[in-house]
């Protein structure tokens, strides 16, 4: 197996390979062919079929280290790519999704699932404590006027307009909403 490297680079002085030698030719007199033919075939004798006489091998170098790699590499680079091939608008779509869905859960949480007078009894310290309530309050209407905007600026740039505004509300507003949460 080559290396890598040299596959990319064949020019490299670190990859080039030795010329074979070749032996120059023995001159044999008559009836000297006789003698090395008995030693061939006496070599192949002694050998299982399907088998060659080769030499030692010089180094036996282990590549699967670097054979996996080498494939994990490409097989980042390969899922990488993957979202080259997404569309812009998905991701626009995705963004107004989450800013949509933070709008409407803020105002469930606002205006239908907490609308029991005893809801928040059970965390009062004091009879006049109403920081729980206050809190959620701050929460849930931040929540449904930051995600709503989120969302309508969202949409506009889904269908191009104003995308550098919703970018600007998008860094500013959706960073402070980080806050409310």
């Amino acid at each position: 197996m080559a290396d890598p490297i040299c596959e990319i680079f064949p020019s490299d002085p670190v990859c080039a390979v030795a010329a074979p030698v070749e032996e120059a030719p023995v001159a044999v007199e008559d009836g000297a062919t006789d003698e090395v033919e008995e030693v061939e075939e006496g070599a192949e004798e002694g050998a299982e079929e399907g088998e060659e006489m080769d030499a030692e091998p010089e180094v036996k170098m282990e590549y699967g280290a670097a054979a996996a790699t080498a494939v994990a590499d490409w097989t980042r680079v390969f899922d990488m790519a993957n979202f080259n091939m997404m569309s812009p608008m998905m991701s626009n779509v995705t963004f107004f999704g989450v800013a949509a869905s933070w709008a409407a859960y803020s105002a469930l949480e606002a205006f239908r699932y907490r609308s029991a007078s005893t809801y928040y009894d059970s965390a009062k310290i004091l009879d006049t404590d109403e920081y729980y309530k206050l809190s959620d309050t701050v929460k849930f209407y931040g929540g449904l006027a930051i995600g709503g905007i989120l969302a309508v600026t969202q949409l506009l740039a889904i269908f191009g307009i104003a995308v550098p505004l919703n970018a600007t509300v998008w860094m500013y507003l959706g960073g402070f909403g980080g806050l409310l949460i």
